[in-house]
């Protein structure tokens, strides 16, 4: 006599029948990401980061004020002298704040001030 899949009668719980699908979704979602993970890893060319042989700007500096230091006053130049700085060391990536970061920021700076900005 032939046996039968518990799975395919109905007979599995549903916390069994459960299992079975997240182990499914697991191994899939292990074998979707095996491309990602084998990835060519960045090299160093001539002191840089490259990525298959091309500069990879990936890695910078937060300059988190640079620009609502200036926004906020009206005349601070400060962000001038720190992009010189990052500049002479050859930062080739920044990411910085155009606006508040908090809630409170950009209501207080923005929202109740429509007319400056």
């Amino acid at each position: 006599m032939m046996k039968t899949n518990r799975v395919m009668t109905g007979q599995l719980g549903a916390a069994a029948t459960m299992t079975i699908l997240i182990k499914k979704l697991f191994i899939l979602m292990i074998a979707l990401m095996l491309p990602v993970a084998m990835a060519a890893p960045l090299t160093v060319i001539n002191g840089k980061f490259s990525k298959d042989g091309i500069p990879f700007n990936g890695v910078g500096v937060n300059y988190f004020n640079g620009f609502t230091r200036y926004a906020l006053s009206g005349n601070d130049q400060s962000w001038k002298i720190g992009l010189a700085t990052l500049n002479k060391y050859q930062i080739p990536f920044i990411r910085m704040e155009t606006f508040g970061f908090w809630s409170t920021d950009i209501q207080n700076q923005y929202l109740n001030n429509k007319t400056q900005f």
